[in-house]
């Protein structure tokens, strides 16, 4: 399965951290799919181990990284 999505705000993110995922519109990456949960993940930088990380925001289906 392959998911299309758009930017809501294109510039923010390459210029900041966090990333909000999902279905709903004000996310800053909108994932136009049902098994997308509204608020599904996200991306944020971890200051202590200088990370990019990616985080489940309790979807129901989970988060898989492939």
């Amino acid at each position: 399965m392959h998911i299309v999505f758009y930017v809501a705000t294109p510039f923010k993110i390459f210029s900041s951290l966090p990333i909000t995922l999902g279905r709903a519109e004000q996310n800053d990456i909108v994932l136009k799919d049902d098994t997308v949960s509204a608020e599904h993940a996200k991306i944020y930088y971890d200051q202590q181990t200088k990370d990019i990380c990616i985080v489940d925001l309790d979807s129901l289906n989970g988060l898989y990284i492939d």
